[in-house]
Order: C-alpha cells, then structure tokens, then sequence
C-alpha cells in the first residue's frame, strides 16, 4: 500500500511542476548526483520503474490523459537514467 501512495505522490509531484521547476529540475538532480540517497533512488528506478514498472505504477497511467504517464516516466528517465 505504502508503494501505491508514494508511486502516486511522485507522478503527481511531476505533473505539477511549473515549466521554471522543470528548467531548474536538472542543477537539482546535477547537485544530489552523486549522494548516497540519490544513488539509492537511481537503483529503485532501475530495479523497480525503468524497464518493467511495478504493477502500481503501470495502474497509475490509467488515471491520466493519454501520454502523460509516459511524459512523466520521461522525466523521471532523465533524472534516474
């Protein structure tokens, strides 16, 4: 249950960032780059998001518009990838 709401949390986090958020997204990512959490997170994308997503976050493109799941995977790619 825990995975679904943060899955949630995530995508909707993306999906509301302001088009300066995103600008700024990558001197974000560039500073926590090489953290050990961010480096944990990058091994969660990997394993559990990047080439076969987990139920839960297959379910969630269900509850956006057609493409959004991708675009926001997209994002998520570039920072993780």
């Amino acid at each position: 249950m825990q995975a679904t709401k943060h899955a949630q949390d995530v995508y909707r986090i993306i999906a509301m960032m302001t088009m300066e958020e995103r600008d700024r997204a990558s001197e974000v990512v560039e500073s926590l780059n090489r953290t050990d959490a961010f480096e944990a997170a990058k091994q969660c994308w990997r394993n559990d998001f990047a080439d076969n997503p987990i139920p839960v976050v297959l379910e969630l493109g269900t509850k956006w518009q057609a493409g959004d799941a991708a675009t926001i995977r997209g994002v998520l790619s570039g920072w993780f990838g």
